[in-house]
């Protein structure tokens, strides 16, 4: 779900809302460092506008792409989310 919606490719299903389908996931596993007033290197999940937009970095969400997206990388590298 979460990657239909980053990274939207052709599909019959119902294209993910963010709020529905993208936010709790956001909240469950990135919020503890990205959905603080101050979170960490500027990269606040909190909204779809926001993710887009990215942090201190730079954009981490190309959509269309998961190759050139921090995001993915971070994610299946399994860099992210950090083991605190």
């Amino acid at each position: 779900m979460l990657l239909a919606f980053l990274f939207p490719v052709a599909s019959t299903a119902a294209e993910p809302v963010f709020e529905q389908d993208v936010l709790p996931l956001f909240t469950r596993y990135c919020f503890n460092c990205h959905g603080k007033s101050s979170p960490q290197l500027g990269l606040d999940l909190r909204t779809a506008r926001l993710a887009l937009r990215g942090g201190q970095n730079g954009p981490v969400i190309v959509p269309g792409s998961l190759e050139q997206s921090l995001l993915w990388k971070k994610v299946s590298a399994r860099e992210m989310p950090l083991k605190l």
